[in-house]
């Protein structure tokens, strides 16, 4: 029920658009229009790793619709103070005053860049940072894709066996010369942790702190799901040798809806690891304190690596 409402107030807000103001406007009481960059100002895409929005402006307000790799629904508003400053806005019309599908009604968000990393970041009160949305072109599902092949990147033992897996989508399997494709086994639209091997093999794949948990991953029809079996081992990250997650939080955005992608013991891992860096770069001091924020409050899934 909640999301076919959801669906709805994305269709009006839709509608709402026709008529947006631009930089360089006026407010329909005659007030002038607070400039904004061009990501602001004109219709862009921007996610949370989970959402994929799409963002307009009318007037003081810019408003992101859209939804799930698998389902609509996810409106944020934003209401711009300054130019490079928003707050959240809930829905009271709606009779949602504390609904956003980013932040908390109330935050203030700033626009902000690091290298070419375009980014709205919500901040709580005392002004560290709690969620981000980056901006980002092409398909939503290659997005997630990339972030989840980088995040496994890395050259992992189990005794004599050892499991490579790298950035672009390969895995080279013990007994393997080189590496072959792989790809993510679906549910409802969105990859899962199983995934499918060119050999018609499936394998269910859990970044935990020493390394890779893997397991015999089969679809279970009752509960349409690709559930993990057996635990064929786990594999230590080689050491010396460049390990996915790590080079992740120090190129990319820990997006909260990303984060969920690795488990708890993992993320409080990496977390420490951050800590530990002795001259963290911009991004690697976001990425700390979103770990940080997103690890200190319940997690609200997105079905990536279940």
């Amino acid at each position: 029920m909640r999301t076919h409402s959801l669906l709805m107030l994305a269709a009006i807000a839709a509608l709402s658009l026709v008529g947006c103001t631009g930089s360089g406007n006026t407010d329909k009481a005659g007030a002038p229009v607070v400039e904004l960059s061009a990501a602001l100002d004109t219709a862009t895409s921007w996610t949370d790793g989970n959402n994929f929005l799409d963002l307009h402006r009318s007037g003081d307000t810019l408003l992101l619709t859209g939804g799930t790799l698998h389902e609509g629904g996810s409106v944020v508003r934003l209401l711009v103070t300054g130019d490079s400053t928003m707050r959240v806005l809930g829905l009271e019309e709606y009779d949602m005053p504390d609904y956003s599908a980013f932040g908390k009604v109330g935050n203030t968000v700033r626009h902000r860049s690091i290298g070419d990393i375009d980014m709205l970041v919500a901040l709580d009160s005392v002004g560290n940072p709690v969620d981000v949305l980056q901006r980002y072109d092409g398909k939503p599902i290659d997005f997630v894709f990339g972030f989840m092949r980088e995040m496994l990147a890395g050259k992992y033992a189990d005794g004599k066996d050892t499991y490579t897996f790298t950035a672009d989508g390969r895995v080279q399997m013990p007994e393997q010369e080189d590496g072959q494709p792989y790809g993510f086994d679906m549910i409802y639209d969105m990859p899962s942790g199983s995934l499918s091997l060119s050999n018609g093999e499936h394998i269910a794949v859990q970044l935990v702190p020493e390394g890779l948990d893997i397991f015999n991953s089969a679809w279970e029809r009752n509960e349409e799901a690709w559930l993990a079996g057996d635990r064929r081992c786990q594999a230590v990250a080689v050491p010396d040798e460049p390990r996915g997650v790590v080079l992740a939080s120090a190129n990319r955005v820990m997006l909260t809806g990303l984060i969920d992608f690795i488990s708890e013991p993992a993320a409080q891992w990496l977390l420490q690891t951050l800590k530990a860096v002795d001259k963290p770069t911009a991004l690697q001091s976001l990425n700390l304190q979103l770990l940080d924020s997103r690890l200190s409050r319940p997690a609200e899934g997105n079905n990536y690596g279940d």
